[in-house]
């Protein structure tokens, strides 16, 4: 219930409404009931003197109920239910008034009656409804007219009607434009051949390739595609989705669940989206304290996750950074673009092979580093499968002499970058993986058993 000091214009405006409303249906089922003739205007002076009590009594119910504080471009059932609610008090209301106090004290007889009674219990649900109902479908027809003709982008939803149905109230409220859904896209078999506020259920996830095609045959081309959060669970295979649609040349967003806590506007699908699981929380101040200022070493430096470690480490404040890599083309962009940044670090990049002991050895033995980050390697499974030597020669010996050259030179820290697919290894990439693991672990426990425990 609103403070009567939060009341505004538009909710006295409301009352008056409701006011009137109020008296013109006790008037109608008044009238109705008398079919206009001589009982309807002997009671007429009694009934105008009933009248104000009775309206004052309702802006109370109205008030309690909620009545005059809700907005109308937004009315649903919750407010049809309240609505109904406050008939329903008013005509008890009528009834004790008619039963208790006017019939024995005044008339001697019912002066509403039974049949009058029941039929204001309609009109006043009706005469309370109609304006309301009548602004909601203007301004609901107003803004579907808006969305639609502003350059918006045919939209195929994906996921449950739930989620698809919190969306399209969010396009009809105007909370969500430049998109219009002709079509949605639901794991779960109980929604086919259904429609949710008007949009039908083309099928399953697994259709989206002939649904698309379908479209573009009809010059309708669907230009967007929005995951709901049901997309993202394990059973809809959300990477699949992702990867089919944007083959299909289409844009993909995702709709952030209400309860994630974020901003609900569409966003880009992230990586982070894909998890399934929520992304842990990177203690970045740690990862600064444990950087900067220090001599690194990143082997693999110009990969697609040396590359990234290499930005890191800059970002971080490092003092120096030594970018190990066998391919020249990818050294070179790699300090290409960290020298774009204009980083205070001294930058270095040398082309080596992790194979070449004496060639890593001796670079670790030069730079001295304080933490060296091991990121190359073969890394592709297919390949691996078919030249499996050469995955055993760079996975597992030439991680082999990083390590043993970073322990060489001083090194304080070596982080060895490896694969999911090392746990229980079934592929070649996993068992050499899985080899260079054991190795430092190995490694690692012989240097604490020497210290006591100590390092």
């Amino acid at each position: 219930m609103t403070r009567l000091s939060h009341l505004t214009l538009r909710n006295f405006l409301i009352a008056l409404h409701d006011l009137l409303a109020t008296a013109a249906a006790l008037f109608a089922a008044f009238y109705l009931r008398f079919e206009g003739g001589e009982f309807f205007y002997d009671r007429l002076p009694l009934l105008f003197q009933i009248l104000p009590y009775f309206l004052a009594f309702s802006v109370v119910v109205f008030f309690v109920f909620n009545l005059t504080t809700t907005k109308w471009r937004f009315i649903s059932l919750p407010d049809a239910l309240n609505i109904i609610r406050v008939a329903t008090v008013l005509t008890v209301a009528l009834l004790v008034l008619d039963y208790v106090f006017v019939a024995p004290n005044v008339r001697g007889a019912f002066f509403l009656g039974k049949v009058t009674i029941v039929l204001y219990w309609f009109l006043e649900i009706a005469f309370l409804s109609a304006l309301r109902m009548t602004y909601r479908y203007f301004r609901y027809t107003r803004v579907r007219r808006h969305a639609r003709g502003e350059d918006a982008a045919p939209t195929l939803l994906i996921g449950r009607a739930a989620d698809a149905e919190v969306l399209l109230r969010g396009i009809e409220s105007g909370a969500i434009k430049r998109i219009w859904p002709v079509g949605v896209l639901s794991p779960s078999n109980s929604d086919r051949g259904q429609s949710i506020r008007n949009v039908p259920v083309l099928g399953g996830i697994d259709d989206i390739e002939d649904v698309v095609a379908d479209f573009a045959k009809r010059n309708k081309a669907i230009a967007r595609v929005v995951m709901t959060p049901s997309a993202f669970e394990p059973d809809a295979h959300p990477e699949s989705i992702l990867m089919r649609a944007r083959k299909l040349g289409v844009i993909v967003n995702r709709m952030p669940s209400l309860e994630s806590g974020d901003t609900p506007r569409l966003t880009a699908v992230a990586v982070e989206d894909l998890l399934l699981r929520p992304s842990e929380k990177i203690d970045y101040a740690r990862l600064e304290a444990l950087i900067r200022g220090k001599a690194v070493i990143v082997t693999g430096g110009g990969g697609s996750i040396g590359s990234e470690i290499c930005e890191r480490v800059v970002a971080f404040g490092a003092a120096r950074l030594l970018i190990v890599e066998n391919s020249e083309p990818a050294l070179y962009a790699v300090t290409e673009t960290l020298a774009a940044h204009g980083s205070a670090a001294e930058i270095e990049g040398r082309i080596a092979d992790i194979r070449d002991r004496e060639r890593i050895m001796r670079l670790m033995a030069e730079f001295k580093p304080d933490i060296v980050f091991h990121a190359a390697a073969l890394k592709h499974v297919p390949i691996l499968e078919r030249d499996w030597s050469e995955g055993v020669k760079t996975n597992i010996f030439g991680s082999i002499n990083v390590a043993d050259a970073a322990l060489a030179a001083g090194a304080g820290a070596m982080v060895m970058i490896s694969t999911d697919k090392a746990i229980e290894p079934v592929s070649m990439l996993g068992l050499t993986k899985r080899f260079a693991e054991m190795y430092c672990q190995a490694l690692d426990h012989d240097l604490a058993a020497a210290s006591g425990g100590g390092k």
